[in-house]
């Protein structure tokens, strides 16, 4: 790959990142001449309350060239749950903790079986609406 290429792929890897809802990527190729070797990073962050960073060295060989490393960044990102997902994720989780909360104090189950139905009902109608 020459130079023009690597800018290109490197372009390409961040518009990824910020498709997932990730702001500030950045993409950095390394060669180092010394032990002949090709690096590479990247970072990312989500906006507001929901805070991440990931960074990947992938390595390989002068002789191996570019590729094998774009491909396992693109493998990275691709892997990566989505800034909105992780919200969701989060929100659930802490439902679960809430309920779990309510099962550790002897709530009883006749109080806790509405609240789960109603998280259904719930979900149901975010999804719909969109």
């Amino acid at each position: 790959m020459n130079a023009a290429e690597l800018l290109s792929e490197a372009k390409r890897l961040e518009k990824k990142i910020l498709d997932k809802g990730y702001v500030s990527p950045s993409v950095t190729l390394k060669i180092n001449w010394l032990s002949d070797d090709l690096s590479a990073s990247m970072s990312y962050q989500s906006s507001g309350d929901y805070q991440s960073s990931k960074s990947v060295y992938p390595c390989g060989s002068l002789a191996d060239g570019w590729v094998p490393i774009i491909q396992k960044m693109d493998e990275h990102i691709d892997a990566l749950t989505s800034v909105s997902e992780a919200k969701k994720n989060d929100f659930i989780a802490a439902m679960g903790r809430l309920i779990d909360q309510g099962r550790e104090i002897d709530i009883d189950v006749d109080f806790l079986n509405p609240l789960t139905e109603m998280m259904g009902k719930l979900s149901t109608n975010i999804i719909t609406k969109e």
